[in-house]
């Protein structure tokens, strides 16, 4: 879901970082996030807590830093505010790629999942084929060619696809052909 219109989106930080959110888990591959931006010694925000935490710390570079948990004002201003969201995990859905697009940050993200149908290469973000290093910081260097160039009103429109408005509008198309 979007941020309601109580949330103030200002800067947390000018748009020289890039953001991860997510629950520090192993299978949110945030580690990834982390070992591209030293790799490329590009700023990144990581928002989240978990077991992984300490695992993190210890990869982290000068130019990573560990926030934690925040509130979602908070949350949402960072989002607003990046570069560029980072998503290395293959999930059902992928929350937080919507969530960055309903904001009109792109996101790069690993081709696997759910994150597959809201991303589009090119328009709305970077696809990587595998969760590798080499291959993440391939899709942020092809994000960093083109940077500028992605297509705000396209990123909203794909978050819209995923709103509560829309799913309502799509039980009463469903509900109406089963009666």
């Amino acid at each position: 879901a979007c941020p309601d219109a109580s949330v103030t989106l200002t800067p947390i930080r000018a748009k020289k970082y890039f953001v991860t959110v997510s629950r520090l888990s192993p299978y949110k591959n945030v580690a990834l996030a982390v070992e591209t931006c030293n790799k490329l010694q590009l700023d990144l925000v990581v928002i989240g807590e978990g077991r992984e935490m300490e695992r993190l710390r210890a990869l982290t570079g000068p130019h990573v830093t560990l926030v934690g948990a925040v509130d979602d004002a908070t949350k949402w201003r960072y989002i607003a505010n990046a570069r560029a969201l980072l998503f290395g995990a293959e999930e059902d859905f992928g929350m937080v790629c919507a969530e960055a697009l309903c904001v009109g940050t792109p996101v790069i993200e690993l081709g696997r999942g759910g994150a597959c149908e809201i991303v589009t290469p090119g328009v709305t973000g970077e696809v990587v084929a595998a969760p590798t290093v080499e291959l993440m910081a391939d899709g942020v260097r092809r994000f960093v060619e083109k940077e500028g160039t992605y297509d705000t009103a396209a990123a909203r429109a794909a978050a819209e696809r995923f709103s509560p408005a829309q799913f309502a509008r799509g039980m009463r198309e469903i509900v109406s052909h089963i009666r």
